[in-house]
């Protein structure tokens, strides 16, 4: 259930980020915008679980280092918004 939890909160700013990130590569052109979305969110799992086996082998904390990671960045979007 834990395991799922995670995920569930992974994969939701997971698909919150990747889109931002990818309008900030590419623009407003929804023809590179979605394919680069792709590729940054598989990039950003990728990554964060990376980090979690190598950084934190002892500890079990894989993927939620995207919500540590994800979570201000995701502040920042709302205040720059305002």
């Amino acid at each position: 259930m834990l395991s799922s939890l995670t995920f569930a909160v992974a994969g939701l700013i997971v698909g919150l980020i990747a889109p931002h990130i990818a309008r900030q590569l590419v623009g407003g052109n929804h023809q590179g915008l979605i394919p680069v979305a792709v590729i940054t969110g598989a990039m950003i799992v990728v990554l964060s679980d990376f980090i979690g086996r190598i950084i934190f082998a002892h500890i079990e904390i894989t993927c939620v280092i995207v919500t540590m990671i994800g979570a201000p960045y995701c502040v920042y979007l709302l205040i720059q918004n305002l």
